[in-house]
């Protein structure tokens, strides 16, 4: 038996990159000018309330009885915030410094609403309260508006503009145990 003859493969070919034929680049004659030519500037908006939307801490909603209050008796409400936020704010090389104070509008989730700039606290000691009418679950929700002042090279301005923070959380108010009392004739 006569072995087949193996042909070796063919080794490829090197072909060289493609490079495309260098443009020749003609340098425009220049112009001498007696007067300074206007150059637009690019300016970049920065609004100090877009900046402080970012910083300023997002409320952490929390009531008591935590678990499953009764109707028609006081929950109380309170948040997490500090009742004034101070920050140093570099706006495009410029310093700031800002003193905001948060105000408060309550939506308990029944149609109810409260207004205060206080940030409530736990029982006894907490002013803002709400009793829900019937059981159910209900969506509270806290706007925060934080307003005040700042201050640059020695000159105090007003914030012109609110900044607004929306924080919510869930409630699920139950129906109290019934209890029969008999009376005695």
């Amino acid at each position: 038996p006569k072995k087949a003859a193996v042909e070796p493969s063919p080794k490829p070919t090197v072909r060289p990159l493609f490079f495309p034929p260098a443009k020749l680049v003609v340098s425009k004659p220049r112009v001498k000018r007696s007067y300074k030519p206007r150059v637009k500037k690019s300016t970049t908006s920065v609004n100090l309330s877009d900046r402080l939307t970012k910083m300023v801490p997002t409320a952490g909603v929390a009531y008591q009885p935590e678990f499953e209050p009764l109707v028609k008796t006081d929950v109380y409400f309170w948040c997490d915030l500090p009742t004034i936020f101070q920050s140093r704010v570099d706006i495009i090389g410029e310093i700031v410094d800002v003193t905001l104070r948060p105000s408060f509008t309550w939506s308990f989730g029944d149609g109810s609403v409260m207004s205060t700039t206080e940030n409530g606290a736990a029982y006894p000691n907490g002013t803002i309260r709400h009793s829900y009418s019937r059981p159910g679950s209900y969506v509270i929700t806290l706007l925060t508006t934080w307003n005040g002042s700042f201050t640059h090279n020695a000159q105090v301005r007003a914030v012109t503009g609110t900044v607004k923070k929306i924080s919510a959380a869930a409630i699920t108010v139950v129906q109290g145990p019934t209890q029969f009392t008999t009376s005695k004739g």
